[in-house]
């Protein structure tokens, strides 16, 4: 296991360590992370440049007598990477409803380049909440082109159920999809035309609710459109079939949001990452190129305690939610240990985010997997790294950049009231980073996995097509030299690019 230590980053400033996959960009904030702001939390991070990235930071202050729950306000910032001193961040959009306490949960780049922002808001200690979603031009000012020039707002605060959102998607359609919670309930899946108004036509008002197993204190963590417009979902649930043990589930529904009954189990697989008879979480998902399912979470064992340990796992579905026994159930060697975010390279690789407990110390980490589930020694022995520069700290989500390299961004905390968040930046290295490239050198795709466009270079000129995993065809054209197409148009998941000589790449779109 790789370890990083930020006493030793001058040291290594210095050497040609940072050749290797897995160390700190030199170039980055002097080689080290940037602490973004004092009692923030929640945490995703998306580049838009090889120089700059928009994060979520809700900024908490602690509670004062009087106001024991103290505050929180919602921002989305563009963090830029000024190579000449140190990284800075500026604020970028930040909703501002005033006397509440907010939150922004999720956020993404839409089609067109706008920022979208789901979140949920409450009054006070004691109140309940509302969901909001927003968007946002490029520039940072509010599009008045989304209902009206406002946000949208579900509110549930005379349902005596407290209420929170978790994801938002930008569906094929062009549609939007917020993913929530009423605590005790069920999920919610709400469902937004593009122009800001409630979809009427899906679910009753626009609105789904869904105990997928007949439990309770279900949560979905993570969704993906598909590229036939049926979405998976992923989380947990009290499930009345084992024991009415928190139970980890990945199901399928059709573009309608009813279940697909032809996945898993009546729509629904069941998956352990620990011990049988204790709780698995699923925090995170991801799709190879055969449209198998990779997910990774954290499941509960016990251990050599009176009490149960958590430890990080994975585990391989195929595309209709039939487990892998091929792949296996890969468990982090480490009680205290966990995982937070999984993404699948261009090659199928696997790399994964979260935190590990060393010696009673908890520290960031990566885990870095093959295609068949691995632990890939070739990044590191273990094919594990980890850092211990800020106490506590597990790595919250990461992204490539378009040249490849990868920022991160890490909580962290010292107590209930010094906590923050890190961003730092990573360098990779050919087989493990968004590039692919055939054997011949004859056609590169570049950024990959994708947002929307994507470069095509290739050797020489060659006529193309672009098709899902099913085959159908959704793009022709031909490439003389250089040429980028359009994706953002097209729902999330995998497809190949074959070129008339018969070569193929598979391409993500996120």
């Amino acid at each position: 296991m790789k370890k990083l230590l930020l006493i030793l980053s001058s040291i290594l400033i210095a050497t040609s360590v940072f050749a290797q996959i897995g160390t700190f960009d030199p170039t980055f904030n002097n080689g080290g992370s940037l602490q973004t702001v004092n009692y923030a939390s929640n945490a995703k991070i998306i580049p838009l440049t090889n120089e700059t990235a928009l994060h979520i930071n809700n900024v908490g202050m602690p509670g004062t007598p009087g106001d024991p729950f103290g505050e929180e306000n919602a921002y989305v910032n563009k963090l830029t990477n000024d190579l000449s001193t140190i990284a800075s961040t500026q604020s970028f959009v930040h909703p501002g409803f005033g006397n509440t306490i907010e939150g922004i949960r999720d956020f993404i780049i839409d089609a067109n380049g706008k920022t979208v922002v789901a979140g949920s808001k409450q009054y006070d200690a004691m109140s309940y909440s509302s969901i909001y979603i927003g968007r946002y031009n490029a520039d940072g000012t509010y599009d008045n082109t989304f209902n009206s020039g406002s946000f949208y707002e579900v509110d549930f605060s005379t349902s005596s159920m407290h209420t929170d959102v978790f994801k938002i998607l930008q569906l094929s359609s062009g549609k939007l999809m917020c993913i929530g919670k009423r605590a005790g309930n069920a999920n919610l899946l709400i469902r937004i035309n593009s122009d800001g108004t409630i979809d009427n036509t899906y679910g009753t008002n626009g609105i789904y609710t869904w105990n997928f197993m007949g439990g309770s204190y279900s949560k979905i963590h993570d969704a993906i459109e598909l590229s036939n417009g049926k979405m998976l979902v992923a989380g947990s649930e009290y499930d009345p079939m084992n024991n009415n043990i928190q139970t980890a589930f990945v199901a399928r529904l059709n573009a309608d949001g009813t279940i697909d009954n032809t996945f898993g189990e009546s729509g629904v697989a069941r998956v352990t990452l620990g011990q049988n008879d204790k709780a698995s979480y699923i925090t995170s998902m991801a799709l190879t190129s055969n449209g198998s399912i990779i997910v990774g979470g954290m499941g509960y064992w016990t251990g050599s305690q009176s009490w149960d340990v958590a430890r990080g796992g994975f585990v391989k579905l195929s595309a209709d939610g039939v487990y892998d026994a091929t792949f296996g159930t890969h468990s982090i060697p480490s009680d205290y240990s966990g995982i937070n975010k999984v993404r699948v390279t261009a090659n199928d690789e696997i790399i994964a985010g979260g935190h590990i407990s060393l010696s009673s110390i908890q520290y960031s980490l990566f885990v870095f997997l093959t295609s068949a589930g691995a632990f890939n020694t070739q990044i590191d022995t273990d094919g594990m790294i980890t850092e211990s520069n800020f106490p506590n700290a597990q790595v919250q989500d990461f992204a490539f950049q378009p040249d490849g390299k990868m920022i991160y961004v890490k909580s962290f905390y010292m107590d209930n009231f010094n906590t923050g968040l890190v961003v730092g930046r990573m360098l990779m290295a050919e087989g493990t980073n968004s590039i692919e490239e055939t054997n011949e050198n004859q056609i590169v795709v570049y950024p990959n996995p994708t947002n929307g466009t994507t470069t095509i270079t290739v050797a020489k000129p060659t006529s193309i097509s672009v098709r899902t995993i099913n085959g159908t065809e959704i793009l022709t054209t031909t490439v003389e030299s250089q040429k980028t197409i359009d994706l953002s148009g097209f729902a999330a998941g995998v497809y190949f690019i074959h070129t008339e000589e018969g070569q193929t790449v598979k391409v993500i779109k996120e």
